[in-house]
């Protein structure tokens, strides 16, 4: 694979963060139907172009290829954020992130929580560093696990109830 090509992801999310941007900044209302035609043509002449430039434009005739190409256009289009788009939900997704970026209670310190927290920590997997956990927390139980996961109750069971009882059983 040629180097460049793994740009290619990246340019593709600048160019949707700058059509946001821009979006953002325009005093026009725009229907989501019309930016997903406008998203999805521009799409197509960014990438044909080079494509035609190279020589390298002639799609595999094989049906196999033009249904995986239908099912990635439709997940692209539907699944990720035109799903939002189109149900008008995108504001109620983002709001979380909205709100807690511009609520000045959200970044100021808090006072140490008081209530007894236990944390067991996957060492293959987990990153946490004991004091950062202490300035807000009250942690009574630390357990570093040389085995497990991201879903430790599942993947070591023994290991997770011997801890969660150890916790329980001291508060």
């Amino acid at each position: 694979m040629p180097p460049w090509a793994y740009a290619v992801p990246s340019l593709g999310m600048l160019s949707l963060v700058a059509a946001t941007f821009l979006e953002d900044r325009s005093r026009t209302t725009v229907a989501p139907s019309v930016a997903m035609t406008v998203h999805c043509a521009t799409g197509a002449v960014v990438f044909t172009a080079p494509a035609l430039a190279a020589g390298a434009a002639v799609p595999p005739a094989e049906a196999s290829f033009w249904v995986a190409i239908g099912w990635l256009v439709a997940l692209a289009t539907l699944g990720g954020y035109g799903l939002y788009w189109f149900t008008g939900t995108a504001g109620f997704s983002a709001n979380l992130y909205c709100e807690s970026a511009h609520d000045p209670a959200a970044w100021a310190p808090k006072e140490r929580g008081t209530v007894p927290t236990g944390v067991a920590v996957a060492l293959s997997t987990d990153i946490a560093v004991r004091r950062f956990a202490e300035r807000e927390n009250n942690i009574t139980h630390w357990t570093e696990l040389e085995r497990g996961g991201n879903f430790l109750a599942l993947e070591q069971p023994v290991l997770f109830a011997a801890d969660m009882r150890a916790f329980f059983g001291a508060v």
